[in-house]
């Protein structure tokens, strides 16, 4: 059993995660997006929340905020994180 509980958090999306959101969307080496795919990713960040694990991102959450509900429209995951230990090989 582990010492402690890992940490699950979120926060708000910014600028500053596109280059993350980048890899995370379209794996290794797309950290340096430009043009219209770089604008594509920015107009992810609406509603969009990081999410961290013990205060590094892995994933990344959409939710579409309705007068009546909300409603999750895109959850991911890194790979790392989203595949148990027994599957990543």
């Amino acid at each position: 059993m582990p010492d402690r509980l890992p940490i699950l958090a979120t926060r708000a999306a910014t600028e500053r995660d596109l280059p993350w959101i980048a890899v995370l969307h379209h794996g290794p080496g797309a950290a340096q997006l430009e043009g219209e795919a770089l604008a594509s990713l920015r107009t992810q960040l609406a509603g969009a929340a990081v999410v961290l694990l013990d205060g590094q991102p892995v994933g990344l959450l959409r939710v579409h905020r309705g007068s009546r509900d909300w409603r999750s429209s895109r959850c991911s995951c890194c790979p790392r994180i989203a595949a148990p230990a027994s599957a990543a090989g």
